[in-house]
């Protein structure tokens, strides 16, 4: 396989899963090969925090799509599970949701990057950033 591709789903892995999960991908892919991975990941420091929260809704402010300036994460996931046709699948996802908070497993990117070094990456990089929301690269070695 020369890429894999994830968006905002692997920050809901605990590091013992997403662990092994870079690992699965690394076997995987040949190498020189890439994964991709979009998703949320926290300042390092927490007093940059508030920075990059900041940042994030600031460009969303002036980049917004009409009609959606103030849509949220959280407002588009209900406005999501108000929709009759997904019905169905907001009740099996509250099923299989975790039974105290939202998931996010709130890992920086130097974690990532050093599960991503054990697990075979030998180069990881971000390569766009606004906010919290970032694409991660990493080459297997």
């Amino acid at each position: 396989m020369d890429v894999a591709v994830s968006t905002t789903a692997l920050h809901y892995l605990p590091a013992p899963v997403l662990a092994s999960t870079y690992r699965a991908l690394a076997a995987l892919l040949r190498p020189g090969c890439a994964l991709v991975n979009g998703d949320h990941f926290p300042p390092e420091e927490s007093p940059c925090a508030d920075l990059t929260a900041h940042v994030g809704r600031r460009r969303v402010e002036r980049t917004g799509a009409p009609g959606h300036e103030d849509e949220d994460w959280e407002s588009w996931w209900r406005a999501a599970a108000a929709d009759p046709e997904l019905t169905d699948l907001f009740e099996q996802r509250e099923k299989t949701r975790p039974a105290s908070g939202d998931g996010n497993q709130h890992l920086s990117v130097a974690r990532h990057t050093e599960l991503l070094h054990r697990a075979g990456f030998r180069h990881v990089t971000p390569v766009w950033q606004a906010g919290d929301s970032r694409v991660l690269v990493s080459l297997k070695g």
